[in-house]
């Protein structure tokens, strides 16, 4: 709740007593401090199962996956692409950092050992509450990180190894269900239906709706989730044709059904905008705007709930920078989406489609600066 889906991801907002309180229970995870441990898993998400880059990469063997990358101390040559400023702002993780391991100290092994104390079983205290706790807490954690991307299902995406797993979700919390979460990070849901056991979701959803702890959560629109389904179901039904015909029609009634469940959308018609029309709305208009594969793609608004952070989408906005005689370099930011940089999902070209305000046509002396 509080490393993985509210300091990484953003799923949610929190006040500062709820901070500190999920700080001090992270601690007991004995991974790390915040800053330690987020910088990592958003590297794993940016570049997911890549050997070099993904700290934890499911590409590299189950053992790396779940203990090996611990022991490797490995550098990482895109750390700095990280952002982190969000972290060094928030005085609970710069304070929880600074003095981490007298904190998961106290929190793992002190305390337990005081409260077996008081019925007079320090000792068990210590053992059962103290090392035998960490050894299952340490294992479960590292669980998502190897088994959730070795086995189970991909309903979302196929484009990574994530997977979904209900026996994952029960030793974790919810955080099993995998495959849902890497195709829509910043969900405070770990899976869209009640079905799916996800407690975690459900504290999140009490605090927000009884206390003032949590005053905002992000929630996929279900559009969203309904396509990504229908994505997969149609890839499946697709690859059963010629190993299993019954099968794929059956896979192809399933579609048609989530096609019918997807509320019908008017033609999307954009103006053509040259460079004058593209500054003016960029910076007359003061939108962050990106340009991808030929379109102005509005992240205003976005930044705010984009899995990376706004602050990255920033450093690839279309009229960064000016040159010494106020030039504006015309910046393009299709290499760097399409996964020189990062590794998106078809769910997150989806949005990035969904955000377009105009196709853009330069002249041929605004050839734009590929990042």
């Amino acid at each position: 709740m509080g490393y993985h889906r509210l300091w990484t991801h953003h799923a949610f907002t929190a006040r500062k007593p709820l901070r500190i309180a999920l700080a001090l229970m992270g601690a007991m995870g004995f991974q790390g401090s915040i800053r330690w441990w987020v910088i990592r898993h958003r590297l794993h998400h940016r570049y997911t199962d890549d050997p070099v880059h993904d700290p934890y990469a499911a590409s590299r063997g189950l053992f790396y996956s779940h203990f090996g990358w611990i022991m490797n101390k490995q550098g990482y040559p895109r750390w700095d692409m990280v952002d982190k400023r969000d972290l060094d702002r928030d005085e609970v993780v710069r304070i929880q950092h600074k003095h981490f391991v007298p904190i998961s100290l106290f929190v793992s092994f002190v305390l337990p050992t005081a409260l077996g104390s008081l019925w007079g079983d320090a000792l068990g205290g210590f053992v059962w509450g103290g090392l035998v706790a960490r050894v299952i807490v340490w294992n479960s954690i590292s669980l998502i990180n190897s088994f959730a991307h070795w086995q189970g299902s991909q309903p979302y995406t196929d484009e990574m190894s994530a997977k979904g797993d209900w026996f994952l979700a029960a030793l974790t919390g919810g955080e099993g269900n995998h495959n849902f979460h890497h195709a829509f990070p910043s969900d405070y849901r770990n899976g869209p239906y009640v079905t799916n056991w996800d407690p975690t979701r459900w504290v999140i959803w009490t605090l927000h709706k009884f206390t003032s702890q949590i005053p905002a959560m992000h929630v996929t629109p279900d559009v969203d989730v309904l396509k990504a389904r229908l994505y997969m179901v149609k890839a499946e039904a697709s690859s059963m044709k010629k190993k299993d015909p019954a099968k794929a029609q059956k896979l192809e009634r399933r579609a048609l059904m989530l096609q019918q469940s997807i509320p019908p959308q008017e033609p999307k018609e954009e103006p053509t905008w040259g460079r004058k029309e593209l500054e003016e709305y960029v910076i007359g208009g003061k939108h962050k705007v990106l340009l991808i594969e030929g379109h102005a793609i509005d992240v205003t608004l976005f930044g705010k709930e984009h899995p990376g952070g706004a602050s990255i989408l920033h450093e690839f906005t279309v009229f960064k920078d000016t040159t010494g005689d106020g030039a504006r370099p015309v910046r393009d930011a299709t290499q760097a989406f399409l996964g020189k940089f990062n590794s998106h999902t078809w769910s997150a070209r989806e949005k990035m489609r969904s955000l377009s305000v105009a196709s853009v046509s330069l002249a041929a002396d605004d050839v734009p600066e590929f990042l």
